[in-house]
C-alpha cells in the first residue's frame, strides 16, 4: 500500500491596493480573485492597475500572520497594520 502524502499548503500572495485614499490595504490570499473576495470589491482592481502584490515587509509579515483577513493602516505607511 502506497503512503498518502500530506496535501501542501496553498500558497499565498500578499495584495495591497489604496481603496479609500486615506488607508492602505492588504490581505494574504491565494489569488486575485481571492484578494478581491476578501475586500469585497466587484470590479478588477488588478486590471486598472489599482491593486497589486505587495513585497513590503512589515505588510507581508502582518497579512501572513493572517491569511484571508484585510488588514489596513494609514496611507503612505504611517502606523501599524490593523484588522477591517
Amino acid at each position: 500500500m502506497a503512503s498518502k502524502s500530506a496535501i501542501p499548503p496553498r500558497r499565498l500572495k500578499v495584495y495591497a491596493a489604496r481603496l479609500d485614499g486615506l488607508h492602505d490595504y492588504v490581505v494574504a490570499a491565494p489569488n486575485q480573485g481571492e484578494a478581491l473576495k476578501a475586500w469585497d470589491i466587484h470590479q478588477n482592481l488588478f486590471q486598472e492597475g489599482l491593486a497589486s502584490v505587495t513585497e513590503e515587509a512589515s505588510a507581508v509579515k502582518a497579512a501572513n500572520a493572517r491569511p484571508g483577513v484585510v488588514l489596513r493602516r494609514p496611507a503612505k505607511g504611517k502606523g501599524g497594520w490593523t484588522e477591517v
